[in-house]
């Protein structure tokens, strides 16, 4: 090899150097550890761009920290930049390699909001479809409760390309990271109205995660008197008594009754769908929230979608 050569393979070695170092993880079978690492303190330091870098660009996680830079979060901005302010300053210690070269064992302390989410959610779905469709409300009504401090030891698992997996892997460690908000990041909210019925929805990644079936009348009009409406409420509650992940329920104001149904599609079975009508037969796998408001509008429903994220667009809105 002549000097002129060996010259060129001197720079050739000098710029592929510069560029692993500058992209850190993702070239030549990057440390995990090190991947892992970089990507927490960039999630406590604020260091937005560093920390898009490790999600591929159809990631939820994105919708959160458009909040922290604000470039756009629409009418969650405010939420998401809570959640933030919240979790930023959580403990994180990377322990080293998990149950494999691709997982990454690490402790977390941090604040949790998983209970209070759920239960400002279910009170807004207890009280009307509208304000269970108003999820920045309720969202609002759960940050300003406060929230319990938890610790947990967790693997993440990176991809070769030194990115994080989605949430089929990593599920478990972002909600931690968020403090149990990581369902709610960029859903979306479907209300669809056909008389005295109407179904509400709150999905992601056009997986139905929870739903609401509400259905009002007045006592005139439904043949009850306001001597046994009390029963007409326990019998409907008995009906779905049993099936795991759902909550009947009902309320009387005159001249108006409410029966609602709650659906926790992370808790129901597939006999409880089953049951409740949802799905078919011994049908498998998440419920599609786009072919459940298709199929509603084409049973005649007019469906209104508000979509915080990636998600679906009622026939009327397109």
């Amino acid at each position: 090899m002549n000097v002129k050569s060996l010259k060129k393979l001197f720079i050739t070695v000098a710029v592929m150097s510069i560029v692993f170092v500058l992209a850190g993880c993702g070239l030549f079978g990057s440390d995990p550890t090190d991947c892992v690492q970089k990507m927490l303190d960039a999630y406590t330091s604020a260091d937005v761009k560093e920390f898009a870098s490790y999600f591929e660009e159809d990631d939820r996680m994105h919708y959160l920290m458009k909040a922290v830079d604000g470039s756009g979060a629409g009418e969650m901005q405010e939420i998401y930049a809570k959640v933030y302010e919240l979790t930023q300053n959580a403990e994180i210690t990377v322990v080293g390699q998990g149950t494999d070269k691709d997982r990454v064992k690490v402790k977390i302390k941090t604040v949790d909001y998983s209970d209070a989410f759920y239960n400002s959610m279910i009170t807004a779905m207890k009280e009307s479809g509208t304000k269970f469709m108003d999820a920045p409300g309720w969202m609002q009504d759960a940050l300003s409760k406060p929230g319990k401090t938890v610790e947990r030891e967790l693997e993440v698992h990176v991809k070769p390309n030194g990115k994080m997996y989605d949430a089929n892997y990593n599920a478990e460690f972002f909600d931690v990271l968020t403090g149990g908000f990581y369902d709610y990041i960029g859903c979306t909210m479907a209300g669809c109205v056909a008389d005295s019925s109407k179904v509400y929805m709150l999905g992601n990644a056009d997986k139905v995660i929870y739903s609401l079936d509400e259905y009002r009348e007045t006592i005139s009009g439904s043949g009850m008197t306001a001597g046994n409406v009390n029963g007409v409420i326990t019998h409907y509650k008995a009906k779905y008594a049993g099936l795991a992940g759902v909550e009947a329920g009902g309320v009387y104001t005159e001249p108006v009754v409410r029966l609602y149904v709650l659906v926790d599609y992370k808790l129901a079975t597939t006999n409880s769908l089953e049951k409740m009508g949802i799905v078919a037969g011994s049908a498998t796998g998440d419920v599609s929230l786009s072919a459940s408001v298709k199929g509603l509008q084409a049973s005649g429903y007019n469906c209104e979608v508000t979509d915080f994220g990636v998600g679906v667009e009622s026939e009327e809105d397109k």
